[in-house]
This record gives C-alpha cells, structure tokens and sequence, in this order.
C-alpha cells in the first residue's frame, strides 16, 4: 500500500510518515523530491549534516547561499532544469520507478504535492494501492511553494484529511483512527 501525504509545508507531513513508519508493520518512505534534493546538494557540494540543517530551516534565507532560502533553490532547479527538459510529470514517473523497487508493505510518499505526480503514481499502480492523507494545519499555506492541494477528483482507494492543530499526541491519534478506517492498523 502507498500511503500519499499531502500538505502545506511544515503542517507535518514528514511527523506522519515516521507516526505511520511506527504504526504499520515493513513500513518505508520515499519523497518524491528525493531527485531534486540530490541535485542541488550535489551542486552545492554540501556534506549530509549541512543538508539536513538546510532542509529542517528550507525557509531561512541565506542558510546556504546568499538572498535565497534552500527551498528556492530547490524550486529553482524543478523550474529552470527539470520542466525545461523533461515532461511536468517526470519525477512521478521517476517516483514510480523507485517505488517499484522499495521492498516493504507500505510505502509512505511524505511530499505528495503535485496533482501531475501523483496521477503518474496512481496510472503506475492503480487506486486500489494507493491512499491519500491530507494534512492541514492553521497558519500553514502553499504560499512560496509550488507544491498545492491534490485535485479532488481523483480516485484513491482511501483519501482523508486531518487537521494538525493540536499537541503530538492527538495528531498521532487522528493518524491511528484514519490507519484503522483504512484497515491497516487492527482494532485494539
């Protein structure tokens, strides 16, 4: 099963993969910016520790360089080199590829944010093994992001929303009560 994660960034997309890596059995993540974040922490030379500074303050400008936040970087290189040279569906396609090759029972995708993507995830494997959980919380938008809601009309196995406007421990329990909808998790 393919758990899609979708929301604004920091509305804890990235806290309900590792909930539901914790909840379900043979449990794996893969984001499908994972290409992008490669590319640029490989252009900018940057060691693991530096990047995983970069990605937690994305939004910090001058973190990495000069008048820009890491996540326009990022952005930047989806728009000028990505869409330039390959169809706006590419890093679906590429998610599909590398989904492929995840050996676990469920699959959480924590950055679900394009509707063309997630169309090429679900031409790849079909609705009936994929599920999408979107996350709202109060304050946090798309603003400055190209990522957005998930187009409502279409067809997943499962799809429900949650609103994370509450402490750690009621956020994981709406992601049990949704895994238990879903008939992951088990009663009990």
């Amino acid at each position: 099963m393919i758990i899609l994660l979708n929301g604004p960034p920091n509305a804890g997309k990235d806290t309900a993969a590792k909930i539901i890596g914790q909840k379900l059995p043979n449990c794996r993540d893969y984001k499908i910016s994972k290409p992008i974040k490669d590319s640029v922490a490989g252009l900018l030379g940057i060691d693991t520790q530096i990047r995983k500074d970069a990605e937690e303050n994305a939004d910090e400008v001058g973190r990495i360089v000069p008048d820009y936040t890491y996540r326009e970087l990022q952005i930047g290189m989806y728009e000028d080199f990505v869409l330039k040279y390959f169809d706006k569906d590419f890093l679906g396609i590429v998610a599909v590829r590398k989904l492929r090759n995840i050996v676990a029972k469920h699959i959480t995708v924590s950055d679900a944010g394009l509707t063309v993507e997630v169309k090429a995830i679900l031409q790849g494997f079909t609705k009936a093994g994929v599920c999408l959980l979107e996350i709202d919380r109060p304050g946090k938008t798309f603003k400055g992001d190209i990522r957005q809601w998930i187009d409502s009309d279409l067809e997943f196995i499962h799809r429900d929303t949650i609103n994370n406007e509450h402490d750690l421990e009621l956020f994981e329990l709406q992601i049990e009560r949704v895994l238990r909808k879903w008939k992951l998790l088990k009663d009990g």
